[in-house]
């Protein structure tokens, strides 16, 4: 009876064993066959959420069209960024971008100070939308053939500009095959100017520059704030304060912004001690950033800005202006109060979104509105001088026509 038993519950156990099995199986079965039915048959409701069921099956309708019917050959990898991309641009998101492994790369190196292409910096107007250079390197390749701060760009190889992002104009930019065509128009000029240059794998961009000028003032240009600003700014500013330097100009003109952290580290050298401007996220949550304020500035100061002094630039800005450290002279500035987070993919590519407002140290809210400067100067392209840097020298004491006639003199 014994052995007997032992049979029947080892049969028992076999069977159990069996069954599940053929249930996993089953179960799979079923599953599949009703994610097939889904993505094949037309009842599935309108897609909502990108990563829904219904949006995978539209996916799939538009791929298997794509295969069955287009005559061209069909680039896989591009299609997939394409969609990431679209993931991006489907965002109320100004700012908000996909990037390729490749292109991720070249953004880390740009924050590192070495950039690659042509050598130019592009904005967007904010009332036309016009893409504008507002600022040429040195002895780049967009340099050597003869582009121009300001120069407003048209077209790209051909292709039309209105529209397009400064960032979309970067990509395509970095992204084309052999040499770059750029379709300008120039102030001042009827004709648009047609300029070709070649790209460079490697331009080095100082972001930081100075000079001593006139009656101990100094100045001291921040062309971007990325890895070497905070300390391009120290070694700079130390040459100049070794030179007798008895007050100074900071010129923010044409600096769109870069890193906040490189920002916060440069302000770090000139502020007293308190914040240095408030962040809030999605959730309401507020933290804020402090400067120990050990080596505060005791010297007259004056900011240069204009409409293309954005993002950590007017984090600059407000900071010295909410302390009281600066007069402000130029135009009123961009208007971009919010900061963006670069999130890292599973494949090296990356994506870039907003993910956090800022206010100024006395809690100002800067997005869309900007900074307003103690004294607006406008400047123009006929002017003959730099009337801005000329106002914030008379502010500072310097008696331009005692100086220009002590130069004609010498």
């Amino acid at each position: 009876m014994g052995k007997m038993r032992d049979r029947i519950e080892n049969a028992f156990r076999d069977f159990s064993a069996g069954s599940f099995i053929a249930g996993v199986i089953c179960t799979a079965v079923i599953a599949a066959a009703c994610l097939l039915l889904w993505l094949y048959l037309p009842f599935a409701p309108r897609p909502s959420r990108p990563d829904s069921l219904a949006a995978l099956k539209k996916v799939s309708e538009a791929e298997g069209i794509i295969r069955r019917k287009f005559i061209g050959e069909i680039d896989e990898p591009g299609q997939t960024d394409a969609m990431l991309r679209g993931l991006a641009e489907g965002l109320d998101d100004a700012y908000a971008q996909y990037y390729t492994k490749e292109e991720y790369e070249d953004m880390k190196k740009e924050h590192a100070g070495m950039t690659k292409g042509i050598g130019v910096q592009i904005a967007q107007d904010m009332e036309s939308g016009v893409l504008v250079i507002v600022y040429v390197i040195e002895d780049s390749p967009a340099d050597r053939a003869g582009v121009c701060e300001n120069d407003r760009i048209l077209s790209v190889n051909g292709e039309v500009m209105a529209g397009r992002t400064s960032a979309e104009a970067a990509d395509i930019i970095q992204s084309a095959e052999g040499p770059i065509t750029l379709l300008l128009q120039r102030e001042g000029e009827e004709e648009p100017v047609e300029l070709e240059m070649e790209k460079e794998a490697v331009i080095q961009r100082d972001a930081v520059s100075a000079a001593m000028l006139v009656d101990e003032v100094g100045y001291i240009r921040i062309n971007t704030f990325n890895k070497l600003t905070s300390e391009q700014f120290a070694e700079n500013y130390a040459k100049l304060q070794e030179m007798g330097m008895k007050s100074l100009i900071i010129d923010l003109r044409n600096n769109l912004g870069g890193l906040v952290t490189a920002c916060c580290d440069t302000l770090e050298q000139i502020l007293p001690e308190g914040p240095i401007m408030y962040e809030q996220d999605r959730d309401g949550r507020e933290t804020h950033i402090d400067c120990e304020g050990g080596t505060p500035i005791d010297i007259p100061l004056v900011l240069l800005v204009n409409g293309y002094t954005a993002s950590a630039s007017e984090i600059f800005t407000g900071a010295v202006r909410d302390y009281g450290l600066a007069t402000i002279v130029g135009e009123q500035t961009y208007g971009k109060g919010v900061e963006q987070n670069t999130y890292l993919l599973s494949d090296g590519s990356a994506l870039k979104l907003t993910t956090t407002a800022y206010y100024t140290p006395e809690h100002d809210d800067l997005n869309g509105v900007g900074i307003t400067p103690d004294e607006i100067v406008p400047l123009t392209e006929e002017d003959e001088t730099d009337t801005q840097l000329e106002r914030a020298l008379e502010i500072l004491g310097v008696d331009l026509e005692e100086t220009v006639a002590g130069e004609q003199n010498e």
